[in-house]
C-alpha cells in the first residue's frame, strides 16, 4: 500500500471529548436564532442568540472541540432567525437576523475581519414576528438577495442586493414582487 492511500483515524474513547464547548445551555422555551457555516479555516462557525434574545454570540472553531467567541449586541428586539451570509463578497460571513418582536427593522452584523462586527439596522418594510431570513440570488448577478417571512404567513419582504448595497426589491409593497399577495401589514 502506498503512502498516498493511507489514512490516519483518531478514535475518541471518552464521551467527555464529544461534549460541545460552545453555546448556551438555555432551559425552557426561549425564543432565539441560530445558524452555522464553515469558517475561513474550514472548521465550523456558529451563531446563537443569548437568553435575552437581542444579543448573540459567534463561536468560531479553532480545533476539534475548541472555540473562540465574540458577542454581538444591538439587536432590534428579540431575534428568532439567523443566517450567515457573505452579502458583499468580501470573504467574511456577515449575520442577518429576523426579529421576534413584530418590528419592521431587522438586525445585521457585518465584519471585515471575522472578529469585529458592526451592527446595522435593515428596514424590512413590514412587521415580522418569529420568522426567518433566506438568502438566494434572485436577480442572477452573483450577489445574494434576501426573503424575510414570519410565522403568521401575513408578512414577507424581499431585499435586493446590488453589488453589496441592500434595498427593498422594486415592484410591490414591502419589496414584494408585483402580484404577490398575503401581506396585510
Amino acid at each position: 500500500m502506498s503512502d498516498a492511500s493511507r489514512m490516519e483515524l483518531e478514535v475518541l474513547s471518552s464521551s467527555g471529548s464529544l461534549t460541545p464547548a460552545w453555546g448556551d445551555a438555555d432551559v425552557g422555551n426561549v425564543l432565539g436564532g441560530a445558524t452555522m457555516t464553515l469558517g475561513q479555516n474550514g472548521l465550523w462557525s456558529f451563531f446563537q442568540t443569548s437568553t435575552t434574545s437581542d444579543v448573540g454570540t459567534i463561536y468560531n472553531s479553532t480545533g476539534l472541540n475548541t472555540y473562540t467567541n465574540v458577542s454581538v449586541t444591538g439587536g432590534s428586539g428579540g431575534l428568532s432567525g439567523a443566517s450567515f451570509v457573505d452579502f458583499n463578497r468580501d470573504s467574511f460571513m456577515d449575520i442577518f437576523t429576523n426579529t421576534s418582536t413584530g418590528a419592521s427593522s431587522q438586525s445585521v452584523w457585518t465584519t471585515t475581519d471575522g472578529i469585529n462586527y458592526n451592527h446595522q439596522i435593515l428596514v424590512s418594510g413590514t412587521s415580522m414576528w418569529n420568522g426567518a431570513v433566506v438568502a438566494y440570488d434572485k436577480t442572477g448577478d452573483g450577489y445574494l438577495d434576501f426573503a424575510y417571512g414570519d410565522t403568521g404567513g401575513d408578512s414577507m419582504t424581499f431585499i435586493t442586493n446590488t453589488a453589496g448595497s441592500l434595498s427593498l426589491m422594486a415592484g410591490g409593497a414591502q419589496g414584494r414582487p408585483v402580484g404577490i399577495t398575503g401581506n396585510t401589514d
